[in-house]
Order: C-alpha cells, then structure tokens, then sequence
C-alpha cells in the first residue's frame, strides 16, 4: 500500500475505497474524527465480511490517543480518567510543567493538547506500539486533521511503510482542535497543504478518486467555474441547477418533505426537512437538495462564490455536493415566514 494520501472529492467513494484494501491476514487500523463516519466504516466492514474481524481495529481519533498511547505510557505521570473537550489552557511554553496538559481542576485531559503532549513525552514509544500492533494504517476523514493533531500524523507514517491517508481538503469544515498559532493557515491554500503533507514522506494521488458518483455533470460543472474546485462526475446526467425566486415556487419546495433544506446554521429554527451545510458532511441519502443562501453568500452568489472565505466555500461546497440529483438555491431574505417561531 506504501504510505500515500489520495485527495478526493465528494462521493468519489473513498470509504469504499478503503475498505477494499482490508483483508482478514493482515492487522488493520482504521483511523477517523467524526461519530457519524465511525459508525459508516463499521458497518461497511460487516457488510463485507458478515461480521467484525478480529484483525480489523476501528478507532475514533482521540479515543484511540487516550486508550492505545496514553493510558499505557502516560498515565502514571498523569494520572487522568478523561478527556476535556472544552476547557482550554494558557499560553503553551516549552519545558514548563503540566499544566498545560492536564486541568489541575477536574484532573482532565486537554483535548486538543493531547497530540503534543505523546509527541513530547513519548513519541518514539507510540511508534515502537503502532509498529508492534498494526502492519496497515488507514486515516479517512483526514482533512478534520489540524494543529497538533496533524503534526501527529507523522507518528503514523513513521510507524510503518504501509500508510494510507484519504481526504477532501475542500470538505474540511471544521478543526479536530485549535492551539494558538499551530498550523493556523495549513487550510488555506492547498497547495501548503499538500507541501506539508510531502514532510511525512507522503506520495501525494490527486486521480484515483476526483470523480464523484453520487454528483451529476451538471453540479460538477456548476461546482468548477463558479467554486473553482475540479471536480468530476462518472455520469453525464444532466440535472437541474438553478435559483429560486418565484415566490409559489419556493412554497413548494419548503413544503416539500422529499427536498432537504441546507442552511448556513441554525437550520432547526425552520422545523423542516433540514440540516447545516456543514453537519450535512457524510449524509449520502439526499436527492434533491436546496441551498440557503444567507446574506453573506447571496452577496457573492453566482459569479463572486470563488471568493468566499475558505471555510464558508467548503461549507458550501459540501451542500451543494449532498445532492444526488437537482440542486436549488433559495435566498435566506425570501423564507422568514417559514421559521417555526413565525407559525401559529
């Protein structure tokens, strides 16, 4: 497998992909963040085998930190049974003492320093377990990697040749954590992604997986000139791309169970079939999908949307892609009326 990142981009397949690869001789690692994707990878293996396989380890990310490094290396320095997800500590100064790894109120982990605290403290150890437990890594989901948790990525290539990571760097919507200044702007620009990525001995796949089979031509197009990402379709379907102005039109589609409503937050507040453009990362089950567009996007919507911040176009671009046929852009400014605390 040799240790290789193939970038992708939406439903290009890549969980399928991976599962492939796994065979029931050799000890596998399947590495990913989300509950969501946790889930799909476990019950893509069933699918495939019938069962579970002894062989095959599923983790979520900073579970498997806390279970397989720290607990066995660490845990007689630091003497934590949790993880905090949501205190933060000071300002990090090398060579200084715990603190700024473990809350000295609640006795808990940092999250988002847990990374760097293995990194520091035991990174030849992690290796020496990785290299002794697994002969294949697999990372998915890998572009929710950033600051100390991306500099960790390196443990695993270092720990064996055979080394797959996959990823959509345009659907990174989110951070697994923040530190400070720690790769702050690895996201915004693709091109120091994947320079950064090379420092891991990573061969860079940019083919295998840019053509999405969930995607029409048309959203794929759409996605192109107007998101400027390249993006592929394996199908020449033709379908429907367009905005929505006419007001009896709109009342169709929002009344509509069968057309999911992607909004930039708070999608609840509308009591629909609905969901946030980044929540909906994952979600493979939708048809025809209508993007609201909230005041910020509609300012750039069609011909300025290559502009928009770098998370606001990721977020965007994975609603556009949920879509497995025709997709409809609706101005957040038209559907006040359809918020829940409007209805009688």
């Amino acid at each position: 497998m040799d240790k290789k990142i193939i970038l992708s981009v939406a439903g290009s397949g890549k969980t399928e992909y991976a599962i492939k690869k796994i065979n029931l001789e050799d000890k596998f690692l399947l590495l990913t963040y989300t509950d969501n994707n946790y889930l799909n990878l476990k019950e893509r293996i069933v699918k495939k085998f019938g069962y579970l396989p002894n062989n095959v380890k599923i983790y979520k990310y900073y579970s498997f930190l806390y279970n397989f490094f720290f607990k066995p290396l660490l845990f007689y320095s630091f003497p934590a049974k949790e993880i905090d997800f949501n205190s933060r500590a000071g300002k990090y100064i090398k060579g200084t003492d715990d603190k700024y790894f473990i809350n000295p109120i609640n006795n808990k982990l940092y999250s988002y320093r847990m990374s760097k605290l293995l990194l520091d403290r035991v990174k030849d150890d992690c290796i020496k377990r990785l290299n002794k437990y697994f002969d294949y890594i697999i990372v998915d989901e890998v572009q929710d990697f950033s600051a100390n948790d991306f500099n960790f990525l390196e443990i695993f290539c270092n720990s064996t040749d055979n080394v797959l990571f996959i990823g959509d760097f345009y659907q990174h919507t989110y951070d697994s954590s923040t530190d400070g200044m720690v790769k702050k702007n690895l996201y915004k620009c693709s091109d120091k992604y994947i320079k950064e990525l090379k420092k891991f001995g990573l061969s860079i796949d940019v083919t295998t997986l840019q053509k999405s089979y969930r995607c029409s031509s048309s959203v794929c197009k759409f996605i192109e000139k107007k998101l400027g990402i390249d993006i592929k379709s394996h199908n020449e379907k033709d379908s429907e791309i367009r905005l929505v102005e006419n007001e009896k039109e709109i009342d169709n589609i929002m009344k509509n169970g069968e057309i999911v409503k992607l909004f930039f937050q708070k999608h609840y507040e509308y009591g629909s079939f609905s969901n946030n453009w980044g929540n909906s990362k994952g979600c493979d089950c939708y048809n025809d999908v209508c993007v609201i567009l909230n005041n910020t996007t509609t300012k750039f919507f069609p011909c300025e949307l290559k502009s928009l911040s770098p998370n606001n176009k990721s977020k965007l671009y994975v609603a556009i892609t949920r879509a497995k046929n025709n997709v409809y852009f609706v101005k957040e400014s038209q559907i006040k009326k359809y918020k829940s605390n409007n209805k009688k």
